[in-house]
C-alpha cells in the first residue's frame, strides 16, 4: 500500500515542479527594489529559487525542522502525556470490541467503514496534490510540492518504527491475528499519522475551512481503527504527534519557500520627506 502512495506522491510531485518551472518563465512576477528603494523591475530567479536546485534543500530543511527544533519539544510534550494516560485504559477500552475467551471481535461497525477508512485516505492526499497542480496561486503551489514532498518521510518514519519490537508496538487482539502470538507494528498508527500532517498542514495554511473536512474523516478513521482492533487508542495519539511534528515542519518550509520566491522583505532608515525635511522611512515589499 505504502509503495503505492509513494508512487502517487511521486507523479504529483513530478507535475507540480514541471508547473513550478513553466511559472518561473514568466520573468516579470519576480521583482525588485531599486538601490534606493524607489523604484521596481524585472529580475531573473536566482539560484535558491529554482525548484529543481532547491528540492534537496527542501528536504533537509524539512528533516531538521521536524527533528531538531523548539516544535519538536512542543509536541512530544504534548503528546507524551496523553499517550502515557491511554496506555493506562487501553486494554479496558478494547475489552468492548474484542471477547478474549473465545477470540471474538465484538461490537464490530459495518465492514464499509473499515475499506472506507483504509483505503479512503488517498483520497484527500491525491485531491490537495491535484488543486495544487492547477492552482495558479503560488503559495497554493508550493504548499502543495511541501505536503507531498513531506508525506513519504511521515510514512518512512512509522514504518521505521514498526520494525522494532516493543510492548507499545503490540497491536490488540483481533480474530483476524493469531490468537497464541500477539501481531506487532501497531505503534505509531500510521494513517493517523497521514491524516494528521494533511489535517494540521492545511489548517495552518489556510484555516478551519481547510482542516475541518480532512479533520472529520480523521477522526471517523480514528474510531473505526479502535473498534476494529487494528489499534490501540495509545497508538492513534502517537500517530497523531508524528504527523503533527512533520506539519509543523513543513509550515516553516513553506513559510521560507515563499519568502525567497516573492523576495519579500523589511527595510527601514532615514530619508527626506516631500518637504525636504528629515524622516525615518519603513518599507515592506510584497
Amino acid at each position: 500500500m505504502n509503495k503505492r502512495k509513494q508512487l502517487v506522491i511521486a507523479i504529483l510531485l513530478c507535475c507540480i515542479t514541471g508547473n513550478e518551472v513553466a511559472q518561473q518563465k514568466k520573468v516579470n512576477q519576480y521583482i525588485t527594489l531599486s538601490k534606493d528603494g524607489r523604484y521596481c523591475f524585472p529580475r531573473k530567479p536566482t539560484q535558491h529559487e529554482n525548484i529543481l536546485g532547491g528540492l534537496w534543500r527542501d528536504i533537509v530543511d524539512l528533516n531538521k525542522y521536524a527533528l531538531f527544533s523548539a516544535d519538536t519539544f512542543k509536541v512530544i510534550a504534548t503528546t507524551f502525556p496523553l499517550y502515557v494516560g491511554a496506555r493506562m485504559f487501553d486494554e479496558d477500552l478494547q475489552k468492548a470490541f474484542h471477547r478474549t475467551c473465545c477470540h471474538k471481535d465484538i461490537n464490530q461497525a459495518p465492514h464499509w467503514c473499515y475499506v472506507l477508512s483504509k483505503y479512503g485516505l488517498g483520497v484527500p492526499m491525491a485531491t490537495l496534490g491535484l488543486m495544487a497542480l492547477v492552482s495558479q496561486s503560488a503559495e497554493f503551489r508550493t504548499t502543495g510540492r511541501i505536503f507531498l514532498i513531506g508525506m513519504p518521510f511521515v510514512l518512512s518514519g512509522k514504518d521505521i518504527i514498526k520494525k522494532f519490537r516493543f510492548d507499545a508496538n503490540i497491536r490488540p487482539w483481533c480474530d483476524k491475528f493469531s490468537c497464541f502470538n500477539r501481531a506487532y507494528g501497531g505503534f505509531p498508527s500510521g494513517h493517523m499519522a497521514e491524516i494528521s500532517y494533511m489535517t494540521v498542514l492545511y489548517g495552518l495554511r489556510y484555516g478551519l475551512k481547510a482542516a475541518a473536512p480532512i479533520g472529520i474523516f480523521g477522526t471517523f478513521l480514528g474510531v473505526t481503527f479502535l473498534n476494529c482492533n487494528r489499534h490501540y487508542l495509545s497508538q492513534l495519539i502517537a500517530g497523531v504527534g508524528l504527523g503533527t511534528l512533520f506539519a509543523l515542519a513543513a509550515d516553516k518550509v513553506i513559510d521560507n519557500r515563499l519568502a525567497k520566491i516573492y523576495n519579500k522583505h523589511f527595510q527601514c532608515g532615514y530619508d527626506t520627506d516631500s518637504r525636504g525635511q528629515p524622516a525615518f522611512k519603513m518599507a515592506y515589499l510584497f
